[in-house]
């Protein structure tokens, strides 16, 4: 995980009561310790005494988010013992928004923020939440939480059992632009198997400077996913492991519009590779130039930058030139030949120069 705080929540709101944990602090300790359910509550994440629903109270961090359930772990009941656990999902957020400042998220309604100052590039810890539908509020890091919200989430469909990567794309300074604004793409996990000495990616196309774009792996014929559509993504593409794979972004019209090299993986990762980032500028704040930003199933997050762009300008009064690359096999014969046949010429003319002057 980033720099982000993601921190314990309990709370009762007007229609919404919620308390979050990080999935990876729960314990079964004391009533007041991570993991457990509350002080009135039966076992870890369960409902009041006799309850079938709900969710810990203040004094408990074993539930989740919920849209129901009271303070005291649940609807509370004469006698018997806890009820079931309640359905849960998980979901971590990603930063991929270069337009976007940090930012404190809260769930929707709430004045407990449950991630702060998180920043472009961040990826957070997974949360266990309760299934079901849930929106959260961004306001500006540091902002009081009583702040009219900067921006609020659509209503998020959570499914029990279910993982989800919340990735905050678009411009932030077009929230209601329905081809480039801001918004959070609810992505369910839906990884599968893949054979040895692989691993497995989502490609999310987050840029709002392309619309559709092909993705092309130098090392495969033809175009490996044609016409991606803007914030849309690719399930279960397989990434060889142990090799760098040079991939580039083009369109029919335009051409090449970015190449990259997406460094050595590990065989057996779940990866999000989401392309973000402005094209055609350097990739340091605040440019956020274009760039692949990866997270892993352990929301361990590295970029892979654009292959350096080389410009050239013509400043010579020589006339018109033609430029080679020479590694370029092809080219670099073609103009060894061209130097010889000039050196051929070059020889001739002197030659005759010689036999006139004497």
């Amino acid at each position: 995980m980033n720099k982000s705080n993601i921190r314990f929540l309990g709370l009762a709101s007007i229609s919404l009561f919620v308390g979050l944990t990080p999935l990876a602090c729960g314990s079964d300790g004391d009533a007041d310790s991570p993991g457990t359910a509350g002080k009135t509550s039966g076992t870890s994440g369960s409902a009041g005494k006799t309850s079938t629903g709900g969710t810990a109270g203040k004094n408990g961090t074993g539930g989740s988010i919920s849209v129901a359930g009271d303070a005291a772990g649940g609807t509370a009941g004469d006698g018997g013992e806890g009820g079931a656990a309640a359905t849960t999902a998980r979901l971590r957020v990603v930063h991929a928004s270069p337009s976007a400042p940090s930012v404190d998220i809260y769930p929707k309604g709430s004045t407990t923020a449950v991630i702060e100052g998180f920043s472009y590039g961040d990826a957070s810890d997974f949360l266990e939440v309760d299934a079901g539908t849930m929106a959260f509020d961004l306001r500006l890091a540091g902002a009081d939480a009583t702040d009219d919200p900067a921006f609020t989430t659509d209503d998020l469909a959570l499914e029990a059992g279910a993982d989800y990567t919340l990735v905050a794309a678009g411009d932030f300074a077009q929230p209601t632009d329905e081809d480039v604004g801001f918004r959070v793409l609810a992505l369910e996990h839906d990884f599968e198997a893949t054979a040895a000495g692989n691993a497995v990616a989502r490609i999310v196309h987050a840029t709002t400077a392309w619309d559709a774009v092909d993705l092309d792996v130098a090392a495969t014929n033809g175009i490996d996913i044609p016409a991606l559509a803007r914030f849309g993504s690719e399930d279960n593409v397989t990434i060889p492991a142990g090799v760098d794979l040079a991939v580039d972004f083009q369109t029919e019209a335009a051409g090449v519009l970015s190449q990259l090299t997406v460094p050595k993986q590990t065989a057996g990762k779940q990866l999000f590779v989401i392309a973000t980032g402005n094209p055609g500028f350097p990739f340091r704040a605040p440019a956020n130039g274009f760039a692949l930003l990866v997270i892993d199933q352990d929301s361990k997050v590295s970029w892979v930058k654009e292959n350096p762009w080389i410009h050239l300008a013509h400043a010579s009064d020589i006339s018109t030139v033609d430029v080679y690359e020479s590694t370029h096999t092809v080219a670099a014969a073609k103009l060894a030949r061209q130097r010889k046949r000039e050196g051929r010429k070059g020889k001739q003319e002197e030659t005759e120069i010689t036999k006139i002057t004497n």
